[in-house]
């Protein structure tokens, strides 16, 4: 019984050192797979905050885009008179009643980019600039200017004449003087 039972104690010793190398490789392993793991989750938080990052930069960039939308739109409205669906009305007189009463209450509109921009908003200014509807406006203020420069130019040489038959009138009424003092 002797050797029987050390033999026993002997494999069951060998077995439980086997066991034990066992854990020991899958317990290795496993501290591997955390290592990997937790270096993946912070390349996973670092792409994290670049991808944040970008992200605000692209908010900041969206912001601006608004406000030169905003700012296009608010241009073109009075430049060129501006309206929805293409069609242009005159632009408004400058200094008239509405400027007036707006200097007189003292409220000023706020020109900053980080305004709040409500969806409806914004699509309104997109659907008001549309490029078919700036080309329209376009088109229409060009030939107002064109118009206008011609009647600019018409009165020039209007004026011219009417100095010039001035200048002659003048030199008539010079000599019908000096035929009456004969």
């Amino acid at each position: 019984m002797g050797s029987a039972f050390i033999t026993f104690w002997l494999l069951r010793c060998w077995h439980f050192e086997l066991c034990f190398r066992q854990l020991e490789t899958v317990l290795a392993a496993a501290n591997d797979e955390i290592g990997e793991l937790k270096m993946r989750a912070q390349g996973a938080d670092g792409r994290i905050t670049a991808l944040e990052a970008q992200l605000a930069r692209t908010e900041g960039n969206k912001r601006e885009v608004e406000y030169k939308l905003s700012q296009l739109h608010s241009t073109l409205r009075r430049t060129i008179g501006l309206r929805v669906g293409g069609r242009s009305c005159s632009p408004p007189p400058r200094g008239g009643a509405a400027s007036k009463g707006l200097a007189s209450t003292g409220s000023q509109r706020s020109n900053s980019p980080v305004r709040a921009w409500s969806p409806t908003r914004l699509e309104r200014y997109v659907a008001e600039v549309d490029p078919e509807t700036v080309r329209i406006a376009m088109v229409d203020f060009i030939q107002q200017l064109k118009d206008t420069e011609r009647e600019r130019d018409e009165l020039q040489v209007r004026l011219t004449e009417l100095s010039r038959n001035s200048s002659l009138s003048e030199r008539v009424m010079k000599w019908l003087r000096l035929f009456r003092s004969l």
